[in-house]
């Protein structure tokens, strides 16, 4: 499906910053990859300075998940990873409206031999992932290793930002999914199709458990496991990391063995340590700025209080 803005539509005072940001991104595409590399490091220092709210969020989630850090790490880590938020405007720059060309030449995807393997049961795939800070990366280069996927998304309050966010993801998503519409997730699963698919936030709905996330229980979405065991699709993790020289290193990793099982939160614990597994490789790329642990029973301590 094809998605346009519209000035139209939106050609209104209260859209004019969304405009402005749609033209950088489009326009920082033609930028060279090193430039936008150290100019993402810049934008990422200075967010560090003017965020102060995030920066307590990030610092508190870090400090939860890695307990055991030293101040000093803690305090390279969150700089870094500001740095990789500075950056990620960058990504989905690339992602979004560069070359095909360009973004083949600074990814490089390991294991699309498990994808092709995993489609040639018929009964569609399922990709795991998560909120990395680099994951337009992620589903740019899907264009390139199976142009007939699909993604789950959270529609925006904001029918700008939401009009962006779809039209960005037309070069890669054949169709996206509302979070809420299963219906249309089993129907592409049904087709043989890929979904890519991010359960790593808060989720308070009726497939909610608390799984701990680093030790620290978090309420997750279990519904992974209902999903494959109605549609048999195969469920593979599709993680992706920014690599010591600025390129991108995708993983897709074999396909889960007995997943399903008879329990869900069992089933669900193994993508979290999965995910886990992959955030330690290079942490300042996960999403540390959302309130991962926000929404819990009462009798769980509130990290996010002043």
């Amino acid at each position: 499906m094809k998605y346009n803005l519209t000035i139209k539509e939106f050609f209104k005072i209260r859209y004019i910053h969304l405009w402005i940001i749609w033209y950088f991104l489009k326009i920082s595409s033609y930028i060279p990859h090193n430039l936008q590399m150290i100019f993402g490091r810049i934008l990422g220092k200075i967010i560090r300075v003017l965020a102060k709210k995030n920066l307590s969020i990030v610092s508190r989630n870090i400090s939860t998940c890695f307990p055991t850090i030293s101040n000093r790490d803690k305090k390279k880590l969150i700089n870094k990873h500001f740095e990789s938020i500075g950056i990620s405007f960058f990504e989905i720059s690339t992602a979004w409206f560069a070359s095909l060309k360009k973004v083949k030449k600074i990814v490089k995807v390991n294991g699309i031999e498990n994808l092709n393997n995993a489609l040639s049961k018929g009964n569609g795939v399922i990709l795991f992932t998560a909120h990395f800070t680099c994951l337009e990366i992620a589903g740019a280069i899907l264009e390139e290793i199976c142009p007939n996927s699909n993604c789950m998304y959270n529609p925006q309050k904001n029918k700008m930002v939401d009009m962006m966010i779809k039209s960005g993801r037309t070069r890669f998503a054949k169709d996206q999914i509302p979070k809420n519409s299963i219906r249309s997730m089993l129907k592409a699963l049904k087709n043989n199709e890929v979904v890519v698919y991010l359960a790593d936030h808060v989720y308070k709905g009726s497939n909610s458990e608390l799984i701990p996330f680093f030790g620290e229980p978090a309420l997750t979405n279990t519904a992974t496991t209902k999903i494959a065991k109605i549609s048999k699709a195969k469920i593979l993790p599709y993680f992706i990391r920014r690599s010591d020289d600025d390129d991108y290193i995708v993983d897709i990793y074999p396909e889960l063995e007995n997943f399903p099982s008879e329990d869900h939160i069992k089933d669900t614990s193994r993508l979290v340590n999965q995910l886990e597994q992959h955030i330690r490789i290079s942490p300042d790329q996960y999403v540390w700025n959302y309130k991962r642990f926000r929404g819990r029973p009462k009798k769980f301590v509130d990290i996010y209080k002043n």
